[in-house]
């Protein structure tokens, strides 16, 4: 076949599956009754892309190649709106739903993000790693753990430094722009912890860059589980580095003993549940894409453009209902393209059938459109 340019591809069918199912032949093996495969892609292309604006979707062959939007407004219509529909299903991640409740009109408005997302459940000791006088062990207690199925149990055995670094790099990074870092820690005994600067937290990027809360014994209650949580601006909030605010990826726990030769012993100190915001801020259907606001609290004052949000959405596959529309309409508008080109050429005076098959086709078109298009969606 003729080579057909690298910049368009076809997603939906192959010219190969197009030529079967009309039963044709490529321009090279018959020159004269033919079908050029670069009008085949060229149109095809065309027909995908409406078909995927249509259905408010994409579909792919290529198993886990989703598609990215970033920063798609939405207004804030009324005061008390909670239920938003992105426009793009079905929803494969949400990594910002953003609000903001400045007035309309303010300049440089402040956003905060409200998804939620657990770093890490500790129901492993899966690339947990302890300094010196440390070692982190799994608690699967079910009495000893605060969510899951397992806690960290974080051991002191060493009596070299008084200070005990228990850190983690994750695979997966995430924003940190106006969201809050929570763990649940636990202390048997918090006379074993320094008086001062006890507890600190750390997030960021890795042990070079991070930003750092701290927490005095005062703050943490013996025999009990202790929710520690901060914001980067929040006051007594220190940067080490330059861990940025988008791609954050390494959270560390430093515990400081009352003294280099304090040890704590499993499961006296243990920890659970890294997570970012409090879960349920917002309900997330990822098939018709509707995000609700469970809290009055975070809704958006009311104006334009005062929700955003940032997802990836679509198909992992191509249904075959949808892949025979494709190769339909792209047969369609080559037949279209025909009728132009004797027209152009003064050759055919005609119009193309009564408009029978045509409505016949439209019809059709809709009802696939319908089947994976996301029904609730309002403009906005």
């Amino acid at each position: 076949m003729v080579a057909v340019s690298t910049s368009l591809a076809l997603r939906y069918f192959t010219v190969e599956e197009f030529l079967d199912y009309h039963n044709l032949k490529d321009y090279n093996t018959d020159s004269e009754n033919g079908i050029r495969p670069q009008q085949i892609v060229l149109i095809g292309t065309s027909v995908e892309i409406g078909i995927d604006n249509d259905a408010r979707t994409k579909f792919d062959n290529n198993s886990g190649s989703y598609y990215s939007v970033t920063n798609e407004y939405h207004d804030a219509r009324f005061e008390r709106q909670n239920n938003y529909y992105l426009k793009n299903t079905p929803i494969i991640n949400l990594t910002k739903f953003e609000i903001t409740q400045n007035s309309e009109g303010t300049n440089n408005l402040t956003w905060e993000n409200l998804v939620y997302n657990q770093i890490d459940a500790m129901d492993a000791t899966t690339s947990w790693s302890a300094s010196a006088d440390g070692s982190v062990t799994l608690n699967s207690t079910p009495s000893q753990i605060n969510e899951g199925s397992g806690a960290l149990n974080l051991v002191k055995s060493g009596t070299t430094a008084a200070a005990t670094t228990y850190s983690k790099s994750f695979q997966t990074t995430y924003d940190f722009f106006e969201r809050s870092i929570y763990v649940d820690y636990y202390i048997e005994d918090n006379t074993n912890l320094a008086s001062t600067d006890a507890i600190a937290i750390r997030f960021g990027t890795d042990s070079s860059n991070y930003y750092e809360q701290t927490f005095d014994r005062s703050q943490l209650t013996s025999a009990a589980w202790n929710t520690l949580s901060f914001k980067r601006k929040d006051t007594g909030v220190t940067v080490t580095g330059s861990p940025g605010t988008s791609a954050l990826s390494y959270f560390a726990i430093v515990v400081t003993a009352t003294t280099a030769a304090t040890t704590i012993a499993a499961p006296n100190q243990r920890l659970d549940d890294v997570r970012l915001n409090d879960e349920n801020r917002i309900n997330l259907d990822t098939e018709t894409g509707r995000v609700r606001i469970t809290d009055s609290d975070d809704y958006a004052d009311k104006g334009k453009r005062h929700v955003r949000a940032t997802y990836t959405y679509g198909r992992s596959s191509v249904p075959v209902d949808v892949k025979f529309l494709a190769i339909i309409e792209t047969g369609m508008q080559m037949m279209n393209s025909a009728f132009s080109r004797s027209r152009i050429n003064d050759k055919f005076q005609g119009a193309i059938g009564d408009g029978t098959y045509q409505s016949s086709f439209d019809n059709y078109r809709k009802k696939i459109i319908n089947k994976y298009k996301n029904v609730g969606v309002y403009p906005t």
